[in-house]
């Protein structure tokens, strides 16, 4: 045997709570749009990698180069940079700093620079389309340009 609500007390708890429930609901909804889900999707985690090489000159200055880019490392390809440094200018060491796409960098050195004029190219190799920022510090000068994956960006120095 089923039991039966009376039809004046089922209509009855039906009214009493459908405006809560459209409140609730409504609220839920709002916090929601407004905040966002509770936690982002993993493909929308923040990934990147940089590479940032310093080449270190006979006379104790450095030119540093920084790369930023909006990839993981283990989809970067390659890095290659071309460094413009003056004719006379001596390089003692070139130090790869970046753990992760320390095998991956390449830099070639031109002397092919006006005195006392650094310049840096850089090319970024990679598997996706990703963001790319490129900055140059020599003394107290710096110098950056943003791009693309496979887009050669370049900057120049005048200390």
């Amino acid at each position: 045997m089923a039991f039966k609500f009376a039809a004046g007390i089922r209509d009855s708890v039906a009214n009493a709570w459908s405006p809560f429930l459209v409140r609730a609901a409504a609220l839920c909804l709002l916090v929601f749009l407004v905040f966002g889900p509770a936690a982002p999707p993993a493909s929308s985690a923040a990934v990147g990698c940089r590479g940032d090489p310093i080449i270190v000159f006979k006379n104790g200055q450095t030119l540093k180069i920084i790369v930023k880019i909006g990839a993981d490392a283990t989809q970067v390809d390659s890095v290659e940079y071309t460094v413009h440094v003056p004719a006379k200018a001596k390089i003692a060491q070139i130090i790869y700093t970046g753990k992760k796409l320390r095998n991956k960098e390449q830099i070639t050195i031109q002397y092919d620079a006006e005195p006392k004029t650094y310049g840096v190219d850089a090319m970024v190799h990679s598997q996706v389309d990703a963001t790319v920022k490129l900055t140059a510090k020599f003394r107290n000068k710096s110098q950056s340009v943003s791009g693309w994956n496979e887009q050669l960006l370049s900057v120049t120095l005048q200390p």
